[in-house]
């Protein structure tokens, strides 16, 4: 997919996101919140560690990708501590090698939980802007296939778990 058109989709996309947010009050410090996410991704250092030799000739590393957040909070003063939880569908990756007759896809999802600290800059109107920074772990899930004509086609579910951190405007 062409950047410029992916960029033009991601925009639409932010401009349609909703959330849900149950908001603490001086009775109830406690809150909830979930929202529909959405963003560019985007692979960086894709290594070959298997039997295929070659270079690889065309790549579909960055796809737009969408999932869903929820959040359980406590508001103090002017800061909230929550703990969320992320689910991250899809992230479409694609190679051809070149010289052989192989390629290879892969659907990658992401689960994470973080732990999150905000200060909200209070203000006059109703829009509260805040930074924060989050720690937590992520694990991602890979369903991979590869297309050989001389072996056939392969396929491969792969798990792995990171520590993940988060800086919050």
């Amino acid at each position: 997919m062409d950047i410029q058109i992916k960029y033009v989709l991601l925009g639409g996309i932010f401009a349609l996101q909703s959330a849900l947010v149950c908001a603490a009050d001086e009775t109830n410090p406690f809150y909830f919140s979930g929202k529909f996410v959405a963003g560019l991704s985007e692979l960086d250092d894709v290594q070959n560690s298997g039997a295929i030799t070659g270079t690889v000739s065309s790549m579909e590393d960055d796809d737009v990708v969408g999932g869903f957040s929820a959040a359980l909070g406590y508001q103090w003063q002017d800061f909230r501590f929550e703990m969320e939880y992320l689910w991250r569908y899809r992230m479409d990756f694609g190679a051809q090698f070149s010289g052989l007759p192989t390629t290879l896809g892969s659907d990658i999802q992401t689960n994470s939980i973080m732990v999150n600290g905000l200060w909200d800059y209070k203000n006059s109107t109703n829009f509260t802007p805040y930074i924060g920074v989050g720690l937590g772990w992520a694990g991602h899930e890979a369903d991979t296939n590869r297309g050989d004509a001389s072996v056939g086609a392969i396929s491969l579910e792969n798990t792995t778990d990171n520590f993940v951190w988060s800086f919050l405007l």
